[in-house]
């Protein structure tokens, strides 16, 4: 399963969906967060997602290196949830 290509970025105004908060690239849509209570936090949240995806499977190829574990407690939460964002869990 792939995710949406290019810098995801949070938005707030008026749209077709309603007022409210969302996450897009250039080109297209990647959520609506809406406007109550925490909506620009779950957006910002949302649109940090491929970065943080990108750093989690960047530490997994180094942290061994440094002497962590492969069977680590922290190297197994790494694990799934690089396989939660990808589909495989």
């Amino acid at each position: 399963m792939k995710h949406t290509i290019g810098n995801w970025e949070v938005s707030n105004g008026r749209r077709i969906l309603g007022d409210g908060f969302y996450v897009d690239t250039e080109k297209e849509l990647v959520a609506y967060c809406g406007s109550k209570n925490k909506a620009e936090a779950n957006a910002r949240l949302i649109a940090s997602a491929p970065e943080l995806l990108d750093c989690l499977k960047e530490a997994l190829e180094w942290l061994p290196e440094l002497g962590v574990h492969n069977n680590s407690p922290t190297l197994n939460k790494f694990k799934q949830a690089i396989a939660k964002a990808e589909g495989n869990q």
